[in-house]
């Protein structure tokens, strides 16, 4: 099986940055297959564009723009393009990173899909220092990739054994965070009391019900934002927003900045 060394990936690099044991590619995929291999360090998968099937021995994910993934060293998988264009984004973590910060290499073993909106802000953000990339970016991409990993190794925990009503609520707020939510509706979805979704929610969610459901939202619409032939209209009705107004309200929120400054940072 092959092994790629650090900061290789199968692809076109277009922005490669390397400093203090963290190496972040900016990379079009060309190959329609990619056989089995692995990798040297841990390392995150963010998709730009298109969309990628990628497969382990375990599971498989099938990614669109603004999915994440996160893989362990030596996870084998492989890889399949869809047709048309497509781009990620990889920040890759050396072993001895993980040791100087006092974090444990084992955060996830193999590889996992991160869904909760925090996780994806918090990389959205890291991404977002590649493209201003002045003298303080690395320190505060350290900063962030911290907070995520942390994330991860706390706000994730001991996630197999999370009750069933846990994963039936996430589905369905991810299938379709736009929509307009009862108390008694979501705890009926979820077989359980009210009073027991209620006081619970925020223990495996992290946060109250609006504030995930707004997170899922914006994460959405930053990668849409992308997309520079879509306009903020069109970015605020496929994101389930009221209006324009009040998507831009929301993304200055968690993203302190406007959608159009983003997306002008975004070299978009």
């Amino acid at each position: 099986m092959y092994q790629l060394e650090k900061g290789n990936y199968f692809g076109v690099l277009q922005q490669v940055l390397q400093e203090r044991n963290i190496i972040l590619t900016d990379i079009d995929y060309v190959h329609d297959q990619v056989d089995w291999h692995y990798h040297a360090n841990p390392y995150f998968t963010y998709l730009i564009a298109g969309g990628l099937f990628e497969a382990n021995r375990k599971e498989d994910y099938h990614l669109t723009p603004g999915k994440l993934v996160y893989h362990n060293w030596q996870d084998a998988h492989y890889n399949r393009k869809q047709p048309g264009y497509a781009r990620g984004f990889h920040v890759e973590v050396e072993q001895c990173w993980f040791e100087r910060h006092m974090l444990p290499l084992h955060i996830v073993e193999g590889s996992l899909q991160l869904e909760h909106p925090e996780q994806k802000t918090l990389f959205d953000k890291i991404y977002l220092e590649t493209k201003i990339c002045d003298q303080h970016s690395f320190i505060t991409i350290e900063m962030l990739l911290v907070q995520l990993l942390d994330n991860m190794q706390h706000g994730g925990k001991h996630a197999d054994r999370h009750p069933a009503w846990v994963k039936t609520i996430r589905e369905i707020l991810h299938e379709a965070p736009a929509d307009s939510y009862t108390l008694l509706s979501l705890a009926g979805a979820a077989q359980v009391h009210p009073v027991h979704l209620s006081r619970e929610f925020p223990r495996y969610f992290s946060t109250t019900l609006g504030d995930y459901l707004r997170r899922i939202k914006v994460t959405a619409a930053a990668a849409l934002l992308k997309d520079n032939a879509l306009t903020l209209t069109d970015i605020s009705y496929r994101c389930g927003f009221a209006d324009q107004s009040h998507f831009i309200r929301c993304f200055r929120r968690y993203y302190q900045m406007a959608p159009l400054q983003y997306r002008r940072l975004m070299g978009c």
